[in-house]
C-alpha cells in the first residue's frame, strides 16, 4: 500500500471512530435546547407558510416543531418523575429514621414516667 493511500485510510478510520464515539454524547439535548429547537422550528414554519408559494416546506417544518414539542414535554415529564422519586426516597428515609428515633425515645419516656 502506498503511503498516500495508507494515510487516507488511517484518516478515514479515525474520522469514523471519532464520530462513532462522539455521536452518543451529542445525542443528549437539554430541556433548554429542546425548547429552543421547538421555537426555532415553529418560527421557521410560520415564516415559510406565510412567505412561500410552495407550502410543503412550511408544513414539514410545522410537523418537526410538533415532534420537537412532544419531545420537550416528554423531557419535562421525565424530570418531574425523577424529582418525585427522589423526594419520595428522601422523605421515606427521613421518615423512617424519625420513627426509629421516636420509638427508641418512647421506650425511655415510658420507663421514666410510669405511674406507680
Amino acid at each position: 500500500m502506498q503511503p498516500k493511500n495508507r494515510f487516507a485510510a488511517v484518516a478515514l478510520a479515525a474520522a469514523f471512530m471519532g464520530t462513532t464515539l462522539i455521536a452518543p454524547i451529542t445525542a443528549r439535548a437539554s430541556e433548554e435546547g429542546r425548547r429552543n429547537t421547538t421555537l426555532g422550528l415553529g418560527a421557521a414554519s410560520a415564516a415559510l407558510l406565510l412567505t412561500q408559494k410552495n407550502k410543503l416546506p412550511g408544513i414539514l417544518a410545522g410537523v418537526g416543531a410538533v415532534y420537537a414539542y412532544s419531545r420537550y414535554e416528554h423531557s419535562i415529564n421525565a424530570r418531574h418523575a425523577r424529582e418525585r422519586a427522589m423526594a419520595y426516597h428522601r422523605g421515606f428515609r427521613r421518615g423512617e429514621s424519625y420513627a426509629r428515633y421516636h420509638r427508641s425515645r418512647r421506650h425511655h419516656y415510658h420507663r421514666r414516667h410510669r405511674a406507680y
